[in-house]
């Protein structure tokens, strides 16, 4: 046994009572969480107008549909639909080992911030090594792998991990706590420091653009407070060719959005529960991509302030045009205190 796996080990015992009582209870209402019936609504589509999907844009086809439901309009948007049944989708688990310090097994009713930031990751990896994945050298197993919810090194971005990291710890006093995007995607970055030889690097941005020079194939998340005008410029920001999605909320909940169609938020919702995989070696892919179901949307207008923007840069002619970018639409640019900082539930985040 490792000293990492003993240190988890360790913070299994000598939870305090009232903590176990209400983190059994949290486990146990997870098996009865997909009774709740789903508000969602799949957009409204339209045979005319372009979807545009983690900075690619995809126009409609010519299409004859024979009426205006849901599953015949799409038929105008196989091009953009077939890009999104190949993104990377998370939703809560059940039956995981517990996670470190607690007596939770599963996420169930307050991970959906952890899941929607694995989901902004992962397909943010996919969409760094888009080529790999033509060639066979990164496959879909290998990047899911990285998220499966197990305390182990193979895991990285595991709930488990992810629960020892100081962003969390720090925000998740009573273990089943509601976490902000901003902290969620720091552990992110605090994981990926601290592997022995990242495959690519996570950059988080505040006050000033410091990732100034290209080394690897890089994520940058930014926090943001979502300002009154962020919907003049939602269009924009989703058609970058180098943006990769957005975790964000309303209501509490947070969900992973990744491209606009209309005046409508296209994301996936974590908020359904399955069984955890049993092996991290065996399991089926699919079980982890949406199906054009799953797909939701949301009203500009409905959205929470609090959001987290991922965008991939692969070179540094990428990494300068991502520079001129968010120093246009966000306000953020290599000058100290160029931009005002507000503190939304605890995390420092950009209010531009």
């Amino acid at each position: 046994m490792t000293e990492d796996q003993l240190l988890y080990e360790e913070s299994l015992q000598n939870i305090p009572f009232s903590q176990w009582l209400r983190q059994k209870r949290t486990n146990l209402m997870s098996r009865f969480y997909n009774f709740i019936p789903d508000t969602l609504d799949n957009p409204t589509l339209y045979p005319k107008e372009f979807i545009a999907a983690c900075g690619q844009v995809f126009f409609p086809q010519e299409v004859e549909i024979k009426t205006s439901s849901f599953l015949d309009v799409a038929l105008t948007h196989t091009k953009a639909f077939d890009e999104i049944i190949n993104l990377f989708y998370f939703v809560y688990r059940n039956n995981f080992q517990p996670l470190p310090n607690t007596t939770l097994t599963s996420d169930s009713g307050w991970g959906c911030t952890i899941r929607s930031t694995q989901m902004l990751v992962a397909n943010a990896i996919g969409k760094l090594f888009t080529n790999d994945f033509d060639t066979g050298e990164v496959t879909d197993k290998m990047v899911i792998k990285f998220f499966l919810d197990f305390f182990s090194v193979e895991c990285p971005f595991s709930i488990h991990n992810l629960f020892l990291t100081k962003a969390i710890l720090q925000g998740n006093i009573n273990g089943n706590s509601f976490l902000p995007p901003s902290a969620v995607a720091a552990a992110f970055v605090e994981i990926n420091k601290k592997l022995a030889n990242p495959k690519f690097g996570m950059e988080i941005l505040t006050t000033t653009f410091t990732f100034r020079v290209y080394t690897q194939p890089t994520i940058v998340l930014i926090p943001i407070s979502i300002p009154d005008s962020f919907n003049d410029k939602i269009a924009v920001i989703f058609s970058f060719y180098l943006f990769s999605g957005m975790v964000g909320g309303s209501g509490r909940k947070a969900f992973y959005f990744f491209g606009i169609h209309h005046d409508q938020l296209l994301f996936l919702d974590p908020h359904t529960v399955r069984n955890t995989v049993i092996n991290s070696c065996s399991f089926d892919p699919q079980e982890y991509h949406p199906i054009i179901g799953d797909v939701k949307a949301l009203s500009y207008s409905l959205l929470d302030r609090s959001a987290v923007l991922a965008f991939v840069v692969t070179s540094q002619r990428e990494l300068d045009d991502l520079k001129g970018f968010v120093q246009n639409m966000l306000g953020i640019d290599d000058k100290v205190l160029r931009v005002k900082n507000e503190d939304v539930d605890g995390f420092e985040v950009i209010n531009f």
